[in-house]
């Protein structure tokens, strides 16, 4: 099979994104969710060829050629590691050693589908987590503190008064650990009932101001901008700064 050009839309490109992303943090947290996870990829077929077929061999070709954009694997190596996967797939049973092994190389393939698709994409909107989670100022401390464990968050943005003005802010884990664990016992449940407003204005909390960016801002010039922190994507209707996403440096790694 020769390798061509694959010219995908842009709602297509986000959507295959977010697909493998989503298999990918599926098997992550789940260590029997292979099967799940792996009919991502025949879905992703059906969206690079526009047809319904029977059985993930069936998109191989695709599937292939979509992966060797990256231009960092052969053909032969895509295939084979195709090949794992699909007789994975179809097997009933993995257990073990075996079941870890199957599950790298899906998140294998799956990295290498990614970074295929992340390469055509030039505008941030393109690559930010939509409908990001929020944390809010009536919020209790273990809420929040349950929020960023349940999903493994750093960073969650907040909107709060900075010098009198509302703006977007980054709620760190580390702000949030110092405050809860920084303290004795008893001290540590009155903290954890306290909403972070509160904590906030007593300074127990001291969220970070966000790094916002507009849509359409380039990758390259937000990647130069960013820290430790999570940049937000934003946009301004209506004196209004709506929140449209956030980007880590492992959205865009």
């Amino acid at each position: 099979m020769s390798k061509s050009s694959v010219t995908l839309s842009r709602e297509k490109q986000i959507e295959i994104l977010s697909k493998l992303r989503e298999a990918r943090y599926l098997v992550l947290r789940d260590a029997e969710a292979f099967h799940e996870a792996a009919t991502t990829l025949e879905y992703v077929g059906q969206i690079l060829t526009g047809t319904i077929r029977t059985g993930l061999a069936r998109y191989k070709a695709e599937i292939v050629n979509l992966a060797l954009q990256t231009k960092r694997h052969d053909e032969g190596e895509i295939s084979r590691l195709f090949e794992v996967v699909r007789e994975a797939r179809n097997d009933a049973v993995h257990v073990g050693a075996f079941a870890r092994h199957l599950n790298t190389r899906l998140i294998d393939l799956l990295l290498i589908l990614e970074e295929a698709i992340m390469s055509q994409m030039n505008e941030i909107q393109d690559l930010m987590v939509r409908n990001p989670v929020v944390a809010e100022p009536w919020q209790l401390g273990a809420h929040v503190r349950n929020v960023m464990l349940a999903n493994s968050f750093s960073n969650l943005p907040i909107r709060l008064k900075f010098d009198g003005t509302e703006r977007w802010m980054i709620l760190t884990a580390v702000a949030v650990m110092k405050v809860i664990r920084g303290t004795a016992q008893n001290e540590r449940s009155n903290r954890l009932s306290m909403t972070i407003e509160l904590a906030v204005a007593k300074g127990l909390i001291k969220p970070e101001l966000a790094t916002c960016v507009s849509p359409k801002t380039a990758v390259k010039d937000v990647v130069a901008k960013m820290n430790h922190l999570a940049v937000l994507v934003t946009e301004t209707n209506d004196e209004k700064e709506r929140l449209l996403g956030i980007v880590t440096p492992f959205d865009v790694l």
